[in-house]
């Protein structure tokens, strides 16, 4: 895992956030930052799918479920297990 998390990648992920907050091409910028930094096909998808834009991020943290403290909920366990084999 220390092998993935490289201080370049870490550099790596400021210049991507950096690019993708000012409306940069995110495919473009995925394969410049990936260039410049050397970073391998595994660093890319880690980029790639793990940085979004500050108020994308806002967005997604208000659509967090909450007030379900004591309710009964319930999981579709088909689309859990494919995303978990996935």
């Amino acid at each position: 895992m220390n092998d993935i998390f490289t201080e370049s990648f870490r550099q790596a992920i400021r210049d991507f956030s950096y690019l993708i907050e000012n409306k940069y091409p995110r495919k473009a910028i995925l394969k410049l930052i990936g260039d410049r930094h050397l970073l391998s096909k595994t660093q890319r998808t880690l980029l790639n799918r793990g940085i979004i834009k500050k108020k994308d991020a806002v967005n997604r943290h208000k659509k967090l479920a909450s007030g379900i403290k004591d309710s009964v909920l319930y999981i579709d366990a088909y689309n859990v297990l494919f995303i978990l084999s996935n």
